[in-house]
């Protein structure tokens, strides 16, 4: 398909299926492999620590410094820092490149458009399975997808978690057969992990994410339109109360779960020559 040509397609990490290593500290980080391009492992390397929460959002990021940590030159540095605005994962604010701070505004905008668009996906996706479209491997990866996700609830790992669950829906996504819901929902699925992961906080690491997966896969495998875009309405409307009860209780600080920016002090947590 089109979409899959695309840069912005090649870029998203999420349908990468190399198995994940754990850093210091238990981060899941992608494996880096010398054969990609290097500005390929500066990218992907600065958007797992983002998305991770080793890099605090609104952390400033300095090209020199970042250059130095990483014992590369400063020109894979600068074009993966441009990925990244594209991602919107960082960010402009008066001259300086900051990591993306998030707001309750914009979670609530993000979280319409994925109302939006989502559903109406997954009933696309039903009713392609249903008109028999050949979608039996895109099914077992949903299948597959779903038995790691419940190895990785039962092991209370977050990081890879996230990645599966992103990696789920743009599955679904795909299924639909529709390149412009590729298109902008891809544009925006970085910004979906963070608040995944941020989600994931607020609520104390408890998730209903297998059931909830299981009832869009099961929907799915029996080309059931609306019963999908129900199951798929109802899965992201739960992200959606665990804000809204958090914002509804007077004694929490939004900032506290939201995460304050940090000293400058990002590099001294990477690991030196990381990039090879």
């Amino acid at each position: 398909m089109i979409y899959q040509n695309s840069d912005l397609y090649n870029r998203s990490i999420i349908h990468d299926r190399r198995r994940p290593t754990v850093a210091r500290g238990g981060v899941v980080l992608q494996p880096i492999q010398r054969a990609q391009p290097l500005v390929t492992q500066v990218y992907q390397y600065l958007r797992d620590s983002i998305l991770t929460g080793q890099i605090a959002a609104g952390e400033k990021i300095v090209e020199t410094r970042l250059a130095a940590d990483l014992q590369v030159s400063r020109s894979p540095v600068r074009e993966a820092i441009r990925l990244l605005l594209k991602d919107q994962l960082l960010t402009e604010q008066d001259g300086a490149i900051c990591v993306f701070q998030p707001s309750l505004e914009d979670y609530f905008e993000l979280y319409d458009l994925r109302l939006a668009l989502e559903p109406a996906a997954a009933r696309k996706a039903a009713g392609a399975v249903a008109s028999g479209h050949a979608h039996g491997e895109h099914l077992l990866q949903l299948q597959e997808n779903l038995a790691a996700t419940k190895r990785c609830v039962d092991q209370m790992d977050m990081a890879h978690l996230l990645s599966l669950n992103a990696a789920f829906h743009h599955v679904v996504w795909e299924m639909a057969e529709n390149t412009r819901f590729i298109r902008i929902l891809v544009e925006v699925s970085a910004l979906i992990q963070y608040y995944g992961r941020l989600v994931l906080r607020v609520n104390n690491l408890q998730t209903n994410i297998v059931a909830e997966h299981g009832a869009i896969v099961e929907a799915l495998q029996a080309g059931d339109g609306e019963a999908a875009a129900n199951a798929m309405h109802r899965h992201i409307t739960r992200d959606l109360e665990v804000f809204k009860a958090k914002v509804a209780s007077a004694a929490d600080d939004s900032a506290s779960w939201f995460g304050q920016p940090q000293p400058a002090g990002m590099i001294s947590s990477f690991k030196r020559g990381a990039i090879r």
